[in-house]
């Protein structure tokens, strides 16, 4: 059998906030040891993406942003997966 897969899931509850926090993205990434990190509740509209927090080197990167929430508010959820490429 193959090496196993590490999957992490993180609710960042803000993901500018969780970036700033560790000073990068890649530092962020980094501190999980993971192949894919799935980060939810970015609260990020699309407007709002930038490369500094959505792009790190040697990672893929997908991600979805919510347009409204059941009470009206935009970028309220949304969700980034970074892949680790080897």
């Amino acid at each position: 059998m193959g090496n196993p897969i590490k999957i992490v899931s993180y609710n960042v509850n803000g993901l500018r906030q969780r970036v700033s926090q560790f000073g990068s993205l890649s530092n962020l990434l980094n501190t999980f040891d993971a192949d894919i990190i799935c980060f939810q509740e970015t609260k990020l509209r699309r407007q709002e993406l930038s490369s500094d927090l959505v792009i790190a080197d040697g990672y893929e990167s997908f991600f979805s942003c919510t347009r409204t929430n059941d009470k009206g508010r935009t970028g309220y959820s949304g969700k980034v997966f970074d892949e680790l490429l080897k």
